[in-house]
């Protein structure tokens, strides 16, 4: 549930930067809102299924050491969160990319140009974005139906198991920052090394 909520809190803070572009939050005030949404809020409902259904005797079954979600309310207290979380975050998504295309001030493109960077940036922001607010879980509710063909099965495990390399690839070695500092890090080191080259060469000369 910590995850969810987590994802959950990505997407508001997305939403709300969308929204409310030149007005922020402390750094004091976006861990406090952070934590608690991120952390205190599956707590509390961890914490009261495990203690109702504790002393209902239903919180373990019977025949393994697991989680008896067969019983319908410890069932929907996990499904129900993610489910709704899921669904808050596909539509943030959405208004991100509404608001991609919209154009910016002193856009000077022709049609053509502004089409394809326009596609570009748009894949790029469903890549990051499906894989940082978790939107490729929405396929695990296919587990809810035993008739799911077992191809959405596994889509579900092989998009959530990379779920990790997607953001480093996607969210972080894409970025055109990263890529700028990677290059200027290499380059710098590039100059050092000829430099000390160059020392060396000069050096023994003198010698």
């Amino acid at each position: 549930l910590a995850l969810f909520f987590w994802m959950l809190t990505l997407a508001l803070l997305l939403l709300y930067h969308l929204i409310f572009l030149f007005q922020g939050f402390s750094r004091a005030a976006m861990m406090i809102i952070s934590l608690t949404l991120g952390y205190l809020c599956p707590l509390i409902i961890a914490v009261s299924i495990f203690t109702i259904a504790y002393f209902r005797n239903h919180y373990l079954r019977q025949d393994k050491c697991w989680m008896n979600t067969e019983q319908l309310y410890i069932s929907l207290s996990l499904q129900v969160p993610q489910f709704t979380i899921v669904t808050i975050n596909f539509f943030i998504t959405i208004v991100a990319i509404f608001k991609m295309l919209r154009p910016t001030i002193g856009e000077k493109l022709n049609s053509h140009k502004k089409v394809k960077i326009t596609v570009k940036q748009i894949a790029r922001c469903i890549a990051i974005l499906t894989s940082i607010l978790g939107l490729s879980w929405a396929l695990g509710f296919g587990f809810l139906n035993k008739e799911t063909p077992i191809a959405i099965n596994y889509a579900f495990d092989i998009l959530n198991g990379l779920q990790g390399l997607f953001i480093l690839v996607f969210g972080i070695i894409m970025d055109s920052k990263v890529q700028e500092a990677l290059r200027h890090k290499s380059f710098g080191s590039s100059v050092i090394y000829q430099n000390t080259n160059l020392l060396n060469n000069s050096t023994s000369k003198s010698q």
